[in-house]
């Protein structure tokens, strides 16, 4: 049987113990931090802003946290293609869209930052500065779309 994540029973079950394993302190929730650990244990090898991109475009009720229906449902986009899902493009764009706050096509070192500690994940300056040397391919201190898919990468 289905569920409604797309994930059968089995791998539903199986995501809700790792969700479990790495819910440390049992709030419910897992962390940035977390899901980048369950995300390594599954292969993957996310940035801490494509981890923070990944709760943003996951956070279904809006509270900045993932619980376990929202990983679910992340994972059930990640594990299992959805009829009428948006594709990987589309989903970047919505995340580059929430991220440019301004909506002047650019997302700022400032509105990195602040979404990122909107979502309880606190990148340094340091962390930013070297995110924004590998993508800002121009150098003019902004992300256009085209650097801004560089740097969470294509998924």
């Amino acid at each position: 049987m289905s569920e409604p994540t797309g994930l059968t029973q089995r791998q539903t079950e199986d995501y809700t113990e790792l969700f479990r394993q790495h819910d440390r302190n049992n709030s419910g929730y897992i962390t940035s931090d977390e899901l980048g650990a369950v995300l390594r244990s599954l292969g993957e090898k996310p940035s801490a802003f494509q981890v923070g991109g990944l709760i943003s475009d996951s956070d279904l009720d809006g509270d900045g946290r993932m619980g376990l229906k929202e990983f679910l449902s992340l994972l059930g986009r990640k594990v299992v293609p959805q009829p009428g899902a948006t594709s990987p493009e589309e989903e970047l764009a919505e995340a580059f869209r929430v991220h440019d706050a301004d909506g002047d096509g650019f997302v700022t070192k400032d509105e990195m930052t602040t979404l990122m500690q909107t979502l309880g994940d606190a990148p340094t300056a340091e962390e930013i500065d070297a995110a924004y040397a590998k993508s800002d391919a121009n150098g003019d201190g902004k992300l256009d779309f085209a650097e801004f898919k560089a740097l969470y990468g294509a998924r």
